[in-house]
Formats: structure tokens, sequence, C-alpha cells
């Protein structure tokens, strides 16, 4: 779990060092998607939203019936 955080700390303060503008002039690719290409700040904001998935359904699944002490 630290490792998670500390993963978004670093994010956050990139980021911040940078500045918005600065990060909307550099694109990259995906690395799944090889023809799809976004700034790298929207990269930034999908990251956490991404994680905050991978969050709420480790949470359904703790919380499902056949979880071991739900």
């Amino acid at each position: 779990m630290q490792d998670f955080v500390d993963s978004h700390a670093e994010a956050r303060r990139a980021s911040g060092i940078m500045g918005e503008w600065t990060l909307i002039a550099f694109v990259c690719k995906s690395p799944f998607v090889l023809v799809l290409r976004f700034a790298v700040s929207a990269g930034l904001m999908i990251i956490p939203a991404h994680d905050r998935r991978h969050l709420w359904q480790a949470e359904r699944v703790k919380e499902s019936s056949g979880y071991p002490g739900a």
C-alpha cells in the first residue's frame, strides 16, 4: 500500500514542478493502443481515476459473500 501511495505522490510532485501549460504541450503514445496519443496532463488525470476503479473493485471483492470474513 505504501508503494501505491508513494507512486501517486511522485506523480503529483512531477506535475506541480512542470505546470499545467507545459504538460499540455507534451504528448505521449498509449502503451496499449499504439495509435492513441494524449497529453501528459491527461495521463496524469487518467492514472488516479484508473486506480480508484481498482480500489473500488477490491472493496467489492471484500464485500462479496465468498470473501473470508465477509
